[in-house]
């Protein structure tokens, strides 16, 4: 890893903790923002609006920032559209949870690393859910889809809220609550690589 990314790291992994461990009640809101808008900017999360309900080249506006003038520009500009985080530049990894499906992987990640994903900073999108978990400082292998109903998305850009799909709009579920360590268990090998949907109990 060059220096720049390290310190760039450390820098976010420091902001993250102080902004989850500091935070005891709703955060100030000096720019009248949307709430979850305005997390985004208390966690230094970089963002940039979407102009349209999925992202792509041609519908993302400048590049991330975590920059509340610049974020409050956007909004004031682009009332109502949606936002994308960059997930290498802020610090975290999201956790894409389909719940009738992972239900045995999410006891096994939790047996061994004793994970409560529930307490860490998520949000519904239909029927999955998607959960923030603060991004290793070493290096970590992506455990692809080898644990059946989660995916970590570790990579590239992610619709968060306030943002709409399909006339629902997203909302974190709890703005205090923190964004929790990634479980080391999430990194080992997988022991359902050999086992089909079928044989997984179904359920929340």
């Amino acid at each position: 890893m060059d220096p720049y990314t390290y310190v760039r790291n450390l820098s976010l992994g420091r902001r993250l903790e102080q902004a989850s461990s500091l935070r005891a009640a709703e955060p100030a809101n000096p720019f009248n923002l949307d709430p979850d808008l305005n997390l985004a900017i208390d966690l230094g999360f970089f963002i940039q609006p979407v102009l349209a309900e999925r992202i792509s080249r041609f519908s993302l506006v400048g590049v991330p920032e975590n920059s509340p003038d610049q974020i409050t520009a956007w909004a004031a500009a682009h009332k109502n559209c949606n936002w994308a985080l960059a997930l290498e530049d802020s610090g975290v990894l999201a956790l894409e949870i389909e719940p009738d499906l992972s239900l045995d992987a999410i006891a096994w990640i939790s047996h061994r690393s004793g994970f409560e994903w529930k307490r860490t900073l998520q949000f519904y999108s239909g029927s999955h859910h998607y959960a923030f978990l603060v991004r290793p400082q070493s290096e970590f292998r992506n455990p692809g889809s080898t644990f059946p109903g989660l995916s970590l998305l570790s990579r590239g850009t992610l619709i968060i809220p306030p943002s709409t799909r399909s006339g629902l709009t997203f909302r974190y579920t709890d703005r205090q609550a923190p964004i929790l360590e990634a479980p080391p268990s999430l990194f080992l090998p997988s022991p359902f690589h050999n086992r089909s949907v079928v044989d997984l109990a179904s359920g929340w």
